[in-house]
């Protein structure tokens, strides 16, 4: 869910391509993509180190895998699919956008489902370790199961999520309920099937 920072800034440095409707090369638009994913690359990395918070230093990190190693395969592959190897191939920037709100969704997915399976068997709940095992079992199978769309759409509702809470506790006020979303209904269902009798 980190990576909501660089989902974000990538489809506000996105939002551009929806405003010509000529189609241009596609070499021409993934050049300009790759600059700012190689821009939000050098400005996570920036900020990981840099950072004192450690909510901050994580999505950064976060958002600095995904720019730095998840988009760049990702955009190779939308270049391939829509010039089929020939280098004044076009395509409308409608297209371009939508592949590359795909490919954000990919990434998000895929750190969300590497980030539970690699930290999950790490945290503290009050399961005893029997029904640890078989929690995190449950939510590693259970993200195979959702659409990389459903699982960024939930990562964007937890950001907007968090950033509502952390308001209303500067503001002293008590903390809004949370939105349903498929990480929640996931998490819920295996902590249910996780519990002992």
């Amino acid at each position: 869910m980190k990576s909501l920072v660089l989902i974000v800034a990538t489809l506000g440095c996105l939002a551009a391509f929806d405003a010509a409707a000529e189609d241009e090369r596609v070499a021409d638009l993934l050049s300009n993509a790759r600059a700012g994913i190689v821009e939000q690359c050098a400005a996570s990395k920036r900020i990981a180190l840099e950072s004192q918070s450690g909510y901050e230093r994580a999505t950064a990190t976060s958002s600095a895998w995904m720019a730095c190693e998840c988009m760049p395969a990702h955009l190779d592959r939308i270049g391939t699919d829509l010039s089929g190897g020939n280098p004044a191939a076009t395509t409308s920037r409608g297209t371009m956008l939508r592949r590359l709100k795909a490919a954000v969704s990919a990434c998000t997915a895929q750190g969300i489902r590497s980030g539970i399976a690699d930290s999950c068997p790490k945290e503290q709940t009050n399961l005893d370790n029997a029904s640890h095992t078989a929690y995190c079992s449950c939510l590693t199978a259970r993200l195979e199961t959702v659409s990389d769309d459903a699982l960024a759409q939930a990562a964007e509702i937890g950001k907007a999520d968090f950033d509502r809470k952390v308001q209303a506790r500067i503001e002293g006020r008590p903390d809004p309920a949370p939105t349903p979303t498929v990480l929640k209904e996931i998490d819920a269902t295996c902590r249910s099937l996780s519990s002992p009798p």
